[in-house]
């Protein structure tokens, strides 16, 4: 008899049934402070600064957000380039042919492989520098016994997109509160609820 084979949870190739979890209400505009590798135990220890999260839910200026990947199985990074010059001068045009000229210039971005560990390398000279990675758009895959976390974001004019794959992770802040994926997404979510219903009342003031 065959060995059942475990759910390779994978953002090249997906299984059927894994839909994909935006994290960006928990973590757009975070900024990745730590990204240690243990390789030979199989294990990554990230933290995150999420300091209007923080500042919304009366949290000490200093508190992080400890991710943790169990049982590592992949690590990939690929960067994002503009081979086309810098970026067009738009101020003066109206909106629409501005929205049409950045995505112009976006699409012919080109994307290369990057080494993971070269990519480590360029982090921890930032992490010493006191920056930081700063992450735009975070997503989740989960399967049974498997996770993928894949972000993209920025470190001074690199834009890369990295991918971990592990069998588990576990979410804790530093002030030792522990999460689950759901609510460390409602957490993040309570802040943007509040901050559109104030929007709404600044337009309603105004009008």
């Amino acid at each position: 008899m065959t060995e059942e084979q475990p759910t390779i949870v994978d953002w090249i190739h997906p299984p059927a049934g894994v839909e994909e979890e935006s994290l960006w209400v928990a973590l757009h505009d975070s900024e990745l402070t730590v990204f240690d590798l243990d390789a030979p135990n199989n294990f990554a220890h990230l933290e995150f600064d999420i300091a209007y999260l923080w500042e919304f839910h009366s949290l000490p200026e200093t508190t992080r957000l400890h991710v943790d990947f169990s049982g590592l199985q992949a690590l990939r990074a690929e960067r994002s380039r503009s081979w086309i010059g810098d970026f067009p001068e738009i101020e003066q045009e109206s909106r629409d042919e501005r929205d049409k000229r950045v995505k112009e210039y976006w699409a012919k971005w080109i994307t290369t492989s990057l080494n993971f560990i070269d990519f480590l390398a360029e982090l921890e000279v930032a992490f010493q520098a006191d920056s930081s990675f700063l992450v735009l758009q975070p997503k989740l895959l989960r399967g049974d016994g498997a996770v993928s976390l894949q972000i993209f974001g920025y470190e001074e004019d690199n834009y890369t997109e990295w991918m971990i794959r592990a069998r588990e992770l576990s979410i804790q802040l530093s002030t030792g509160t522990r999460m689950t994926v759901e609510e460390l997404v409602e957490f993040g979510g309570k802040y943007w609820e509040a901050f559109g219903k104030r929007n709404e009342k600044q337009s309603s003031d105004a009008g």
